[in-house]
């Protein structure tokens, strides 16, 4: 949509000014459909051939804003946890590698899961995925189409590295994920939790009307209505 692009690439370039930074991506996705209206990979002229997306081909670290797709989604989902249940936060450390969860600020005692996502919180989203297991938050984000986690490999050192961990919580991963991804997945919150993967076009056809390619997609229920209608109520308040 060109009208949509327009805005969309104003929007970016006075935002960074406005954030005195210089890179920045926009994915504007309808999430009925996964049809991307509009997708900004980078800042200025596009002038050359081929050049690199940073919208769709750049990775980054995607930080708490994936502890609802990692850690709350499933919670909700298959835990029996509510946005009442309460957990504390306070110091806390990986049972894995022992590290300090980072925390933001002081610690707030007993929280409810809605206080938790509301003020971004790290350790109750490391803790909710202990109880119902990184490997559950993986599955999960493996049906959301994130296609850049790692669920195992060699590094130099003949370690295993995963992404099945409780770093998933907090969005500490070893390749990061893409913008375009990312939308799609919160998309399908917003969707009544039913995924769509994105798409770029719906069809190719030649001068003659014939399909040449055909980008129809099936949506698939990923989590429960329920699950989606009440974090679309909280993340109305953060």
């Amino acid at each position: 949509d060109v009208g949509m692009q327009d805005i969309c690439e104003k929007a970016l370039v006075d935002k960074l000014k406005e954030l005195n930074a210089f890179v920045g991506v926009v994915v504007l996705m309808e999430v009925a459909t996964g049809e991307v209206k509009a997708l900004v990979g980078g800042r200025g002229t596009k002038r050359k051939n081929r050049a690199q997306n940073r919208a769709m081909e750049v990775t980054y670290q995607p930080g708490n804003v994936f502890s609802i797709l990692s850690t709350y989604i499933p919670a909700l989902d298959t835990a029996g946890m509510t946005l009442g249940s309460v957990e504390k936060d306070e110091f806390y450390r990986f049972s894995q590698s022992g590290k300090k969860v980072v925390s933001s600020g002081k610690y707030r005692g007993q929280v409810t899961l809605r206080e938790a996502i509301t003020q971004k919180l790290a350790v109750p989203a490391v803790k909710v995925l202990e109880k119902i297991s990184p490997q559950t938050g993986f599955d999960y984000l493996t049906n959301m189409g994130f296609s850049t986690l790692v669920e195992s490999k060699s590094t130099q050192s003949s370690k295993k590295s995963t992404d099945i961990q409780l770093e998933l919580a907090i969005g500490k991963l070893n390749q990061g994920v893409t913008n375009l991804e990312l939308t799609a997945a919160y998309a399908s919150i917003a969707n009544t939790g039913i995924y769509q993967s994105p798409r770029l076009y719906n069809r190719v056809v030649d001068a003659a009307g014939n399909v040449l390619l055909d980008n129809t997609t099936k949506p698939t229920q990923i989590m429960k209505e329920s699950t989606a209608w009440l974090l679309t109520n909280v993340l109305q308040e953060t």
